[in-house]
């Protein structure tokens, strides 16, 4: 990478990934830029998925539902339906989900993802399932997850309408745009 890019590896300021679900991830959120700095040192994470392959019935957890809040999160965990506080979403292959700081999410199972986002390791575990790992629960970060969560975005984030740009020997279609990358769909003619 730094032959190509004349930076450091671990200074791109983007991380790609091919994310193959076998089983539902856990539940995540991940800080702003200015929460992540003062809390983490680093940078916070905003990113986007597109959808490759999804098995029939596949769904990802895309935000939370209307009128979800740190009270009725923390109530709904200990009762153990936090699934009820999240928004389900079910996908197909090509679309695209913008996930921008602050928006709660997780890969359900039987899902492929091209995986485009900030260069950080800031990711706050809000629930994984009531898996264990070594017979104890995962380590979850509560607290630091509700402070950050976008509660009144309810997961209406949408995914880019995909503006077509012609281009030279095709088009070229606009996914996502922020200040962190651009996302394009090269359809290629011929």
């Amino acid at each position: 990478a730094e032959q190509v890019l004349g930076v450091p590896a671990a200074d791109f300021p983007l991380l790609i990934k091919l994310l193959d679900a076998r089983d539902v991830l856990s539940v995540q959120v991940h800080p702003d830029d200015a929460y992540a700095l003062r809390t983490e040192g680093e940078l916070g994470k905003t990113e986007a998925w597109v959808i490759l392959a999804a098995q029939p019935g596949a769904s990802i957890v895309y935000g939370v539902v209307p009128g979800a809040s740190p009270e009725t999160f923390r109530a709904a965990l200990a009762r153990g339906e936090l699934a009820g506080q999240l928004r389900s979403v079910p996908v197909h292959p090509g679309e695209v989900f913008n996930i921008p700081a602050g928006m709660v999410h997780a890969l359900g199972r039987g899902i492929l993802v091209y995986e485009v986002q900030q260069n950080s390791n800031a990711v706050y575990r809000v629930y994984d399932w009531d898996r264990l790992e070594n017979g104890k629960p995962r380590q979850l970060h509560l607290d630091k997850a509700l402070d950050v969560i976008a509660w009144d975005n309810c997961g209406m984030v949408a995914g880019a309408e995909g503006l077509s740009l012609p281009t030279r020997g095709g088009t070229a279609r606009l996914m996502v745009v922020n200040r962190y990358f651009t996302l394009r769909q090269l359809d290629v003619a011929g």
